[in-house]
């Protein structure tokens, strides 16, 4: 019985075929649906995909309905998942120039190894690495950011007004920058060595730039551009130098300071 069962023929069990004029309405209208003819009727044609792309848009499709757009659209830019990217990768390494600036600013430069900023900014040795190769690139780094934040700090001060009235305000700015970012001004004297010159020539450029303009005009005494941040700057450097070690009251003298650097170049 249970052989001739498994054996039986298909057609044994089939129900047997409708005539068209029996067939329900309903049911030639789904066939007809399910052609591949109307599936590929209902696909969207290429330049929707490219459109909807183009407005940030990736269309989809449903995995369980193959051949029918999902009503799901997902917000995709290439533009926008890199720049997230860039500005994740940015505030890991400004955390971990804050860190080192702390510990410059705690115990000096011997302060700063790659286990103490991984203490410090609970990153690991292979972020720190990634991002600036070695202890020395950390510096080198630090180096270049605490001096663009300087001479970021100073160059409103270099407009089209009477040359000295700029020159006093420039130096004025840099006092007070120093006098609001200590640990930064700290570093840059202490660790001169490793910044890259190529850099901090680039940084230093528009500055530069004005004081020689102003003296070409006569509006400044002539002055070569190695001797312009040793000698006329002298002042206030020296000034700085000793309010770094708790010696000098630079708020009282800050006035003092910008006269003499004035005196320096007054033609």
């Amino acid at each position: 019985m249970i052989h001739s069962m498994l054996v039986r023929p298909i057609n044994a069990t089939r129900s047997p075929r409708r005539s068209p004029s029996e067939r329900s309405p309903n049911a030639s209208r789904a066939t007809r649906s399910c052609s591949s003819a109307h599936v590929n009727e209902a696909q969207p044609p290429p330049e929707r995909y490219r459109i909807a792309s183009a407005s940030g848009v990736r269309a989809t499709r449903s995995h369980r309905r193959p051949g029918i757009d999902s009503a799901i659209a997902l917000p995709f830019s290439g533009a926008s998942l890199q720049s997230g990217t860039l500005t994740r990768m940015a505030d890991r390494r400004q955390s971990l120039l804050d860190a080192a600036l702390r510990l410059v600013d705690e115990g000096g430069l011997d302060a700063v190894t790659i286990a103490a900023l991984t203490e410090r900014s609970g990153m690991s040795n292979g972020s720190i690495y990634h991002h600036f190769g070695s202890r020395a690139g950390v510096f080198a780094q630090l180096y270049a950011d605490s001096y663009g934040r300087c001479v970021a700090a100073m160059t409103p001060a270099l407009d089209d007004r009477p040359a000295t009235e700029a020159v006093r305000d420039l130096t004025l700015r840099y006092l007070d920058w120093v006098a609001a970012n200590p640990s930064r001004a700290r570093f840059l004297y202490a660790a001169p060595d490793h910044a890259d010159p190529a850099a901090k020539q680039a940084e230093f450029a528009p500055v530069l730039t004005w004081f020689l303009d102003r003296m070409a005009a006569g509006e400044l005494r002539a002055v070569p551009p190695w001797a312009l941040e040793p000698v006329a700057m002298g002042p206030a450097h020296e000034s700085v130098r000793r309010f770094l070690l708790g010696v000098f009251d630079l708020a009282a003298a800050r006035e003092l300071v910008a006269d003499a650097v004035c005196a320096v170049l007054r033609p």
